[in-house]
């Protein structure tokens, strides 16, 4: 009976790796099957998992030019939506660690030429989490600064501008040195005066239209505002993005901390979460994930992180799914983003 207690107690460690090797393929055999689904839609993109920063799963779903049937490769560039806005977030923080930019300050004092009176009581921080209440130039703040959370393109872009006046140099000039310090080298901030080529290896994108069918815009490039939403990306490079960023190689540790302790509380399909400056943050079931999604024409995009484990999601497609119906549009990302939860809670 004691021979057999003791080979038990042997086997014991066999046994849970053998259980813990047969969660990690249940995980990836779930995602590969959800994919393959055709409902609600069809997925169309890349996928990245990784965790403790190692890639642990990564597949190209579809095409990068769907008439043609040229299919995706895992390099491929996609715009990457409003999860530029951690990017711009970070080099206004890396201003603020160098004194060039007070958070608290009235964005007055770095756009003097602001024609708008709001110009004089709206602040950096403001901008950066949303809650200064700006419109567009010309127009009215919609409440009062600092009272509520509402979600906001133009800020983004004033920040943009604020960079440029700090700075001395354009967003895409800092945005690309940022890239390349880093070895993101599919990621760009694209010009859309002409005055760079336009990325070899973007996908095309498809946007979904009123009678289902998908219809690409040849012009989309020239819509970009890479400070609010243009950055083009890849999942490998994401990846290292989120290595850099929440490896608190890009900002020291107090403007990190700034950028993911939440300012204001934002309403979204996965209930309300927390919002810092270029990200959301929340502790679900204990488990903190700090996250962005972004929509673009022709473009979506998701991209969390998990800091107890660092562990990345990185979801990009080169689709957009009708916006009237968000948890259709973004079924998959969402599907994945349980799944992968699941097997970090377990």
């Amino acid at each position: 009976m004691r021979f057999l207690s003791k080979a038990i107690m042997a086997l014991l460690p066999v046994l849970c790796g053998m259980q813990a090797q047969a969660r990690h393929h249940n995980w990836q055999h779930t995602i590969d099957t959800l994919l393959q689904s055709k409902t609600p839609r069809t997925f169309n993109g890349n996928i990245l998992i990784a965790k403790n920063d190692k890639i642990q799963y990564q597949k190209s779903y579809g095409y990068q030019d769907i008439p043609g049937k040229k299919a995706l490769v895992a390099d491929q560039q996609f715009i990457v939506a409003s999860i530029s806005k951690q990017i711009t977030a970070a080099l206004v923080l890396q201003q603020v660690a160098k004194g060039n930019i007070d958070r608290q300050a009235a964005i007055r004092r770095y756009l003097p030429d602001l024609p708008d009176a709001w110009a004089d009581s709206i602040t950096v921080h403001q901008l950066l989490c949303h809650t200064s209440g700006v419109v567009w130039t010309g127009e009215s703040l919609a409440f009062a600064p600092g009272s509520k959370f509402t979600y906001s393109n133009y800020g983004y872009l004033l920040l943009g501008d604020i960079l440029g006046k700090v700075t001395g140099k354009t967003y895409n000039e800092l945005a690309n040195n940022l890239f390349k310090e880093y070895g993101m080298a599919r990621s760009v901030s694209y010009d859309p005066e002409g005055k760079m080529e336009a990325p070899k290896w973007l996908a095309t994108g498809y946007a979904e239209q009123a009678n289902g069918t998908f219809r690409t815009d040849d012009s989309v490039l020239w819509h970009i505002a890479p400070a609010a939403g243009g950055i083009i990306s890849t999942v490998p490079d994401l990846l290292r993005w989120n290595t850099a960023l929440h490896g608190k190689k890009i900002l020291n540790d107090s403007c990190y901390r700034f950028m993911t302790t939440p300012s204001a509380n934002r309403a979204h399909r996965w209930g309300t979460i927390g919002y810092g400056y270029g990200v959301q943050i929340d502790s679900i079931d204990g488990l903190k994930e700090i996250s962005h999604n972004g929509y673009f024409n022709g473009y979506i995009a998701t991209l969390l992180y998990y800091p107890a484990s660092r562990t990345s999601i990185i979801i990009l497609e080169n689709i957009s799914p009708d916006s009237g119906n968000m948890p259709r549009a973004f079924y998959f990302h969402d599907e994945i983003r349980k799944i992968v939860r699941q097997q970090l809670l377990d």
